[in-house]
């Protein structure tokens, strides 16, 4: 079981590395995160060790699914992010559209500036008289 488990951790390695996609990404989980998937199916399958093998066998599956979890979740955190910086100004929009973008952004860094300068004790209205 042990050399399975080695086996695994190779296979998930370089499939990890040719992961260029969020659809190859989702590949990946459902060959391996899925209920069905290769790491349940091990996991499963420590029933059948001997008692006197469990506690090693056990620690290496819990550390191979812990580490594919956690490349599988900084992956989909890398397309994800990358899929929010592309939405930021979307240029298919009518232009009032993208002007009243513009506008709120303004309205929330003048918002921003004002509670700082009153914070640091600028007074507005010596500006105004």
């Amino acid at each position: 079981m042990l050399n399975e488990i080695i086996n695994l951790r190779s296979q998930i390695e370089s499939e990890l590395l040719t992961i260029t996609s969020p659809q190859s990404l989702e590949q990946f989980r459902l060959t391996h995160l899925v209920k069905k998937g290769t790491l349940p199916s091990l996991m499963e399958r420590l029933r059948d060790v001997p008692k006197e093998d469990k506690p090693i066998v056990g620690k290496e599956l819990n550390l191979l699914r812990v580490y594919t979890e956690n490349e599988f979740t900084l992956l989909k955190n890398k397309y994800e992010s990358g899929k929010q910086q592309t939405q930021k100004l979307d240029i298919t929009l009518p232009a009032e559209e993208q002007k009243r973008e513009v506008f709120i952004r303004l309205c929330k860094l003048s918002m921003k500036l004002f509670q700082y300068s009153v914070k640091w004790g600028f007074l507005w209205l010596n500006l105004l008289i």
